[in-house]
């Protein structure tokens, strides 16, 4: 047999090993959605479900609060640490935030309003230095890593105060960011979720510096996984 038809023989087992992979992550997605759906009454399962299983940013444009629009994915992007901090918030606090949201936007439809415009500018702004930073890694630019590092740990910061300044935050996640701010980092709530905050860590830190975060947080009982966001997706084994 030819070394073209041994190449072509190949080729054709990746891509058929790809199509399978595909077709079980399509599948996967779909179950994972209905699942949340159901079991959460979450109207975002759908994009929480593509950025799980497939990866990378979501970057998308809601209308009427709670349908997706305009998805763009970005798959390419550098992966990040970050440290997930249980606040060990109950679920009724998400419900209490979500009633509170409710009664703003009857009572006060500008302050609302008001929100989301800061919220979806403070994330336009971070999904630009994310983009930025992935560029600095590659060119190993350590002076453009901290600056972009800085300016998306500014954003968080000022997401968390305007959540915290409207009493759609929690003691649980105050107290996580006033502990990231005094180590001179950003954390924020991971969304209206009762129970997780996320710590953004700069790509140049060190073990021992995670070790010293994490011990911090864990002196005053939350617990610390460190994981990554940007990253592939689930994986298959070849």
């Amino acid at each position: 047999m030819s070394c073209s038809v041994l190449s072509s023989l190949a080729a054709s087992t990746r891509c058929l090993s790809f199509y399978f992979a595909t077709e079980c992550f399509v599948k996967t997605a779909f179950i994972a959605q209905k699942i949340e759906s159901i079991m959460q009454n979450n109207e975002f399962a759908t994009t929480n479900v593509a950025v799980c299983i497939f990866g990378g940013i979501l970057k998308c444009r809601l209308g009427n609060y709670s349908s997706a629009q305009q998805t763009v994915v970005h798959i390419h992007l550098e992966r990040m640490k970050i440290l997930l901090i249980n606040s060990n918030n109950r679920q009724i606090k998400h419900r209490q935030v979500l009633k509170k949201m409710i009664q703003l936007k009857s009572e006060s439809p500008d302050d609302f309003l008001f929100i989301l415009y800061k919220l979806n500018r403070y994330a336009k702004r971070m999904f630009t230095h994310f983009q930025l930073i992935t560029s600095a890694i590659a060119m190993d630019n350590r002076t453009q890593q901290e600056n972009c590092y800085n300016s998306i740990k500014n954003y968080i910061c000022k997401t968390q105060e305007l959540l915290t300044e409207y009493n759609l935050s929690s003691e649980a996640f105050d107290n996580i960011a006033s502990t990231a701010t005094n180590m001179e980092y950003a954390a924020k709530l991971t969304g209206f979720g009762p129970r997780y905050a996320y710590m953004l860590l700069p790509p140049y830190i060190r073990d021992n510096e995670i070790e010293t975060i994490t011990t911090q947080f864990q002196d005053q009982n939350f617990v610390v996984t460190q994981t990554t966001i940007n990253g592939g997706g689930v994986g298959y084994d070849d």
